[in-house]
């Protein structure tokens, strides 16, 4: 598979080992590292993305590391970013500044700042403030929780099943371990 750097790249139908340019336009093509300072990606499948600004549509990605991501319609493995923007989009992991999405999916959530999610389903989410519409989660865990988010854990339930599994725990050793 080729390198290719250069100040501006248009390509679609590539297959490239590394990218390195300005500005990435990238259609229907296949490339293990891409490092730009704006990446325009669609209908492609990319190992690893640096770049201050990524646009993603329909898409697969391993790693994306920028400043601002959008992803539309396709599926990041590990998304960090200051500012995360996702539309029918899957995140398995992804830790971002501030966080908006309609009609995702995704395993961790992690946000220094809100996540605001609309009709989306989440393992783990965790973040300074939480806005939800029609949102479902296994747990959450932030100070305020905003809109209709339903999850089996909140913060306090997590706590309190932590503390009954460790009594529970603790008992079960000391009766196992005098007899």
């Amino acid at each position: 598979m080729p390198l290719v750097e250069s100040e501006s790249q248009d390509l679609a139908d590539i297959q490239a080992s590394s990218l390195h340019a300005q500005r990435a336009r990238v259609d229907r093509s296949s490339i293990t590292h891409l490092d730009a300072d704006t990446a325009s990606i669609s209908h492609s499948l990319v190992e690893q993305v640096q770049s201050a600004h990524t646009e993603l549509v329909s898409c697969n990605a391993r790693r994306v590391t920028s400043n601002v991501a959008e992803v539309r319609g396709g599926f990041v493995a590990r998304l960090d970013t200051s500012e995360a923007s996702l539309e029918r989009s899957n995140a398995a992991l992804l830790r971002a500044g501030s966080v908006n999405g309609e009609h995702c999916f995704g395993a961790v959530t992690s946000s220094s700042g809100s996540i605001t999610l609309s009709g989306g389903a989440v393992g783990i989410v965790a973040g300074r403030l939480v806005r939800g519409e029609r949102m479902r989660t296994l747990l959450v865990l932030a100070p305020h929780v905003e809109g209709e988010v339903t999850a089996l854990l909140d913060t306090w339930r997590a706590i309190l099943c932590g503390v009954v599994a460790g009594l529970v725990f603790f008992l079960l050793r000391r009766l196992l371990g005098r007899s």
